[in-house]
């Protein structure tokens, strides 16, 4: 049983979303300004400067990976829609990633339990906020958006459909590799994930043996040196889908990913 909280769940509006994205796209170029009036003497980065400022630096990269997730998940759920012609839960999902951005904004960047910067340090300050990410007009979108209602809705949407939504991969053979691994996760990876992950146990090698049959080591690789040339994405759904059913096997392959790059790039 899904728990609801009281009340209709309302909601935001396109153009609130969209005014949530230009708030976060003002506070992340004040922040940069703000970091690079602290680190960069002469149009180059001071390594000094940057040193005595590396947490705010880290706050600052995190910011800008939120910025762009968020940007990007709206813009997911839209190229879903024009798909399928159904995007209500990936909708919701880009709102609630959005105002969540925005809320959490007002106090800096929250990287994790342990490290939290505040908003002062990356130059968030609270002039920056009222122009930005803490503008009256951000309270409606973080009240519909940024709580548990919203949550409570994906999860019911997630329930009625019985799915986490579209992956969005937009490519047919891609899609069918998705396929083929989720395949290959759910019958030979998931019954010996919890066997491994208990004794502390190796991959069996008839797991890398099997996965490297199938092009696993060489997924990015070009074809003139053996690989199958699917790029990044093609690396990214491999290893997702191995990762959902142990995450030790979804790492296999970008480990041989990363050496094959740096091979190839000298």
């Amino acid at each position: 049983m899904i728990l609801k909280p009281e009340g209709e769940f309302v909601a935001p509006t396109d153009e609130q979303v969209q005014a949530g994205l230009a708030a976060l796209d003002g506070a992340l170029a004040k922040a940069k300004e703000h970091l690079i009036s602290l680190c960069v003497k002469d149009g180059r980065v001071d390594n000094n400067a940057a040193n005595a400022n590396q947490q705010a630096l880290h706050g600052l990269a995190y910011l800008a990976c939120e910025h762009a997730a968020a940007h990007e998940l709206v813009e997911y759920a839209k190229r879903v829609g024009e798909a399928t012609g159904r995007n209500d839960l990936e909708t919701l999902i880009a709102q609630a990633y959005v105002a969540g951005c925005v809320r959490r904004w007002r106090f800096g960047a929250d990287i994790s339990g342990l490290e939290q910067i505040p908003s002062a340090e990356i130059g968030l300050t609270a002039e920056v906020q009222a122009a930005t990410v803490a503008a009256p007009e951000q309270d409606d979108l973080i009240a519909k958006a940024g709580g548990s209602a919203i949550l409570s809705k994906i999860a019911e949407v997630v329930h009625d459909r019985g799915s986490f939504g579209d992956f969005g991969i937009g490519d047919e053979l891609l899609s069918d590799v998705q396929k083929q691994f989720q395949k290959f996760a759910d019958n030979v990876v998931v019954p010996i994930a919890e066997h491994v992950h208990r004794k502390d146990e190796l991959i069996p090698l008839s797991i890398i043996d099997q996965l490297a049959e199938q092009g696993v080591f060489g997924i990015t690789i070009p074809e003139q040196y053996g690989g199958t040339e699917l790029g990044k994405m093609g690396m990214v759904i491999v290893t997702e889908e191995l990762s959902r059913g142990y995450i030790g096997v979804g790492s296999l392959g970008t480990r041989a990913e990363i050496a094959a790059e740096l091979i190839l790039t000298g």
